[in-house]
């Protein structure tokens, strides 16, 4: 793999967060959290490896929105 390449296999949080539609202070909470993406430092650069992203966001698909602490309410007979 030549090194032309191998640069742009990475993206800087700046890019990841507009990629994701979020705030580039998501990305460095999810950082400084563990909850994002796996992320390498070149010197004082932070960087996340294309492949870890797609990875990442495969793992997080959801069925239905969730709520925490959310109540189930049961509907009988008539409309809302």
């Amino acid at each position: 793999m030549n090194s032309t390449r191998a640069l742009l296999e990475y993206c800087d949080e700046k890019y990841l967060a507009r990629s994701l539609a979020v705030s580039l202070s998501t990305v460095r909470r999810w950082r400084q959290f563990g909850s994002g993406p796996k992320f390498v430092r070149f010197g004082k650069s932070v960087r996340y490896r294309l492949v870890d992203v797609e990875e990442w966001v495969a793992a997080k698909p959801r069925a239905a929105t969730e709520t925490a602490g959310s109540v189930s309410r049961e509907v009988s007979g008539g409309e809302l």
